[in-house]
């Protein structure tokens, strides 16, 4: 995911831009917005941004060795967090039992809600969270060195979904994290984060899509018009 694939949100990409090249990145970052906003999506090409070998003033290079990787989800220096559910495979469940189909999910599109999640997992109605079982992965991950990047980078998914035992593990990380460290928490709910978690989290707020910067988009990516 580049910046360039993503609609619009002029403002926001340029802001992101602007913090790696002026190499002013905040260790701990909240992507907020209302669904369907792209934060998943900016939160990807941001990452992707930091992380990229040959990146330009607008955009990552795209074909770098990073890059490639990134466009797989593969890359070893990016992790992802996001709610799980108990039962299908494990009663102590973490985010990498279900790895291999989140990559596969977000590869299709970077804009979907917890119920499309759900759906594509098979379990109905369940109740998804971010487990206390989920810190000590976390923590255990990023106490490691980097493998091929300046930055480990860990995208949060819905951290309104955390635990409260998840939360109190992880603040002193948050706070202190290990060096080239760089939590990215992606929220539709901030109002539903935990309190100190927001506090010691930049917030970066994304409004939703204008409806021009869409019909360009649609248009540029797919011909079609507007009164389409």
């Amino acid at each position: 995911m580049n910046f360039s694939q993503i609609p619009g949100q002029t403002e926001i990409k340029a802001k992101l831009i602007r913090s790696v090249r002026e190499e002013r990145v905040s260790h701990a970052q909240l992507f907020a917005g209302p669904e369907g906003c792209g934060g998943m999506a900016l939160a990807l090409a941001y990452a992707r941004y930091i992380s990229c070998e040959s990146r330009t003033e607008i955009d990552s290079c795209g074909t770098c060795k990073s890059c490639v990787k990134y466009e797989k989800m593969i890359h070893p220096d990016l992790h992802f967090v996001f709610p799980v559910i108990k039962g299908k495979k494990t009663t102590d469940p973490v985010s990498d039992n279900y790895i291999e189909e989140w990559r596969e999910f977000v590869k299709k599109s970077p804009y979907f809600t917890i119920n499309n999640w759900l759906d594509s997992i098979e379990v109905g109605n369940a109740q998804a969270m971010i487990f206390a079982s989920e810190a000590s992965e976390i923590i255990k991950k990023l106490s490691l060195k980097t493998f091929e990047s300046d930055y480990k980078i860990m995208i949060i998914w819905l951290p309104e979904k955390m635990h409260q035992a998840t939360s109190n593990k992880l603040l002193k990380m948050i706070e202190e994290p290990p060096e080239k460290t760089l939590f990215l928490l992606v929220s539709v709910e901030p109002d539903k984060v935990i309190p100190t978690i927001l506090s010691r989290c930049q917030l970066v707020k994304i409004p939703s899509f204008r409806r021009n910067d869409v019909e360009k988009y649609l248009y540029q990516r797919f011909g079609l018009s507007a009164d389409k």
